[in-house]
């Protein structure tokens, strides 16, 4: 058992708000890199919000699940699912302190219940804790009185319902969806595992998903419950199927905010949140050698916790050019289960016992999961922070920041930013950023002993630090930004395999350096039509064999009542190496290929109250595939989405 301490820390700061001009005031540090609004959300013809990062640049979404055939993102060259990314829906972490890993707070938030995204790229620790290494997501959703029908292809079907009202008991909104479907078909002649397709000449991957959330606003208080959950079975992953492939995952949280304005200098906010999460998951990822001896290989994470979550964060105006902020986070969750189901053999690694899984010292079937065994009974997190906002002339500004916080109890770590602002112009402008951040490991990397996975009890936090550079111009009809950025990762937290046996340990790897440069611009062709593009290329090669050069362009029209967007995903080809990182045991090489997608929408208003939407995603039906760095034969891959065309209705009133 761990001893949780306090952290005390003494923090000076210098920092600055950015301004444009008089008549247009951002605060650097505390900005979004990129915001998608409600019509941007519209006109990129996706479904779900990690789609929508794909037009972000240095994101790519793609589906490379080993154990679940989930997507999951790729952000500057690190497959960001298992630490890297903080999710918010609301300003409320979806993260848990168990697992750290966004794909288990199922990322599929629909498109159509979003009132605007926030994308804040690099590390961005200072303020929002451990993970938050590589990007935070923060989805606000919406406040409106609507009601949403949606079918497609397999069986597709949606429905959500929205409802706002200010009354004189305070503010309230809340939303319901419902999303499931048959799931898109693969041919059964392209799976090794064709004895369990039971004949049929393809498979489905059937889907579930549900979401609510309900808001009480009076005053300066909040109240705000969200729920979801996200349930896939007899789902293909690896090229490999089986009937029994389960996945079930749960997340709901209740928070409770106060803001108040003590003075015109200075105002204080708390917030409280207690959440819940679960997965339950496991699927087949290797067929055995000699049956009926032995059968087949089975993983997947299963887990639950309970969080408590508490924030303190004041604001200080000391003059028009500057301001500090200060931040106090506490934490605290507890387990009713954790662990890793793996494969049929036997605690010393030696025996086999067919169509039996071994998970934490007791022997379970395939579809049944029986007793739990914890790990930890809880954990504790303790993180405080500061930034100073300053203003040191007209054209010139600084922002710093520094938070210390111990995370688990073991891994105690420092973050920090700080970057200058330039104005070169009325037209430009120049910025220099360097921050760093943390990923502590989690308790799987740390405690888990099941034959398959080994933990690592003295693993180290992951430390990313990185150094940007942006450009930004301005016209009357078009604007560009350019931003070159060196990414370093220290005792990089991952998997090796020291023998020819299916066992894999976690440890600490070498250093990962990542240079890059990544682009975006608008172009306005004339008051109907418009263009957006995106552009990312690293220099050297990426960690987890992400793409090396993606791309995106976007024509996007309005005229009168009818609106089209056409989005064109471009990605490089990749050739993956074999014997990567300190293991030999990929014994060939794998090709990922180059990929061209294109989703189209026409969405139509009909009167004031009637908007009818018809979405394409991948039009030209475009194979492809992705690379999964979890794999233990390279020649393996998860397939990916193929062409999927939905209609939408919906009435506001």
């Amino acid at each position: 058992m761990f001893k949780f301490n306090s952290i005390i820390l003494l923090s000076l700061v210098v920092s600055q708000t950015v301004l444009a001009n008089e008549a247009q005031t951002q605060t650097v540090f505390n900005q979004a890199s990129h915001v998608f609004d409600q019509q941007q959300i519209k006109s990129h013809g996706v479904t779900n919000v990690y789609n929508l990062l794909n037009f972000v640049p240095g994101f790519q979404a793609v589906m490379t699940s080993n154990n679940s055939a989930h997507t999951q993102l790729q952000v500057r060259g690190v497959a960001a699912d298992s630490g890297y990314v903080v999710l918010m829906v609301d300003g409320v972490k979806l993260n848990t302190l168990l697992i750290n890993d966004v794909l288990m707070g199922s990322p599929y938030f629909d498109s159509t219940l979003a009132q605007t995204v926030e994308i804040y790229t690099g590390p961005n620790a200072v303020r929002f804790g451990n993970n938050a290494s590589l990007a935070v997501i923060n989805i606000i959703t919406k406040k409106t009185n609507r009601l949403s029908i949606a079918g497609g292809d397999f069986n597709h079907q949606n429905a959500s319902a929205s409802l706002y009202r200010n009354t004189g008991y305070g503010e309230f909104s809340f939303f319901i969806m419902d999303t499931q479907g048959d799931g898109q078909q693969y041919a059964s002649d392209n799976i090794p595992s064709a004895s369990y397709v039971l004949g049929e000449d393809y498979i489905n991957q059937p889907y579930k998903h549900d979401q609510f959330s309900i808001n009480w606003q009076l005053g300066n208080y909040v109240l705000h419950y969200y729920s979801e959950e996200h349930q896939q079975d007899g789902f293909l992953n690896n090229q490999s199927y089986h009937q029994n492939n389960q996945f079930n995952s749960t997340n709901r949280f209740i928070s409770n905010q106060y803001q108040y304005q003590l003075t015109d200098q200075f105002n204080v906010k708390a917030e409280l949140t207690y959440g819940e999460s679960e997965v339950k998951s496991v699927a087949r990822i290797d067929e055995a050698g000699i049956r009926p001896f032995s059968e087949d290989y089975w993983f997947g994470p299963n887990w639950s916790s309970r969080k408590l979550d508490f924030n303190l964060m004041t604001n200080y105006t000391w003059s028009d050019t500057l301001s500090f902020e200060f931040g106090v986070q506490w934490q605290q969750q507890e387990q009713d289960k954790a662990g890793i189901v793996t494969s049929h053999l036997t605690p010393d690694g030696q025996d086999s016992l067919p169509l039996d899984l071994y998970y934490l010292d007791a022997i379970q079937s395939v579809t049944e999961y029986g007793p739990y065994t914890n790990l930890l009974q809880s954990i504790e997190s303790h993180g405080i922070f500061s930034v100073m906002s300053w203003q040191m002339s007209p054209i010139d500004h600084v922002s710093a920041g520094i938070r210390l916080e111990r995370n688990h109890g073991f891994a105690d770590d420092v973050s920090t930013h700080i970057g200058y602002n330039r104005i070169l112009n009325q037209k430009s402008h120049v910025s220099v950023e360097y921050s760093e951040a943390f990923r502590a490991p989690n308790f799987i990397e740390l405690f888990s002993q099941d034959p398959y996975l080994h933990g690592n009890e003295s693993l180290q936090p992951e430390k990313i630090r990185s150094y940007q550079l942006s450009y930004d111009y301005t016209e009357q009809d078009w604007k560009a930004t350019v931003t070159a950025f060196y990414q370093q990762q220290s005792k990089v937290i991952a998997l090796t395999f020291p023998d020819s046996s299916q066992r894999r340990f976690y440890n600490n790897l070498n250093n990962k350096d990542i240079f890059g440069l990544e682009a975006k611009g608008d172009y306005k062709l004339n008051q109907h039509i418009k263009l957006q593009g995106t552009l990312t290329h690293y220099f050297n090669d990426t960690y987890e064999q992400a793409f090396q050069t993606f791309a995106t362009l976007s024509l996007l029209s309005q005229i009168n009542r009818l609106t089209i967007g056409v989005n064109n995903i471009l990605r490089s080809a990749v050739d993956v190496k074999a014997g990567l990182d300190s293991s030999d045991f990929a014994s060939t090489g794998f090709n990922q290929n180059a990929t061209y997608l294109v989703n189209a929408v026409v969405n139509y208003q009909l009167g004031r109250s009637i908007l009818l939407s018809l979405k394409a995603e991948n039009v030209f039906d475009q194979s492809h595939k992705v690379y999964d760095p979890s794999q233990t034969d390279n020649q393996l891959y998860v397939p990916q989405q193929t062409r999927f065309v939905s209609f939408t209705l919906t009435y506001e009133f």
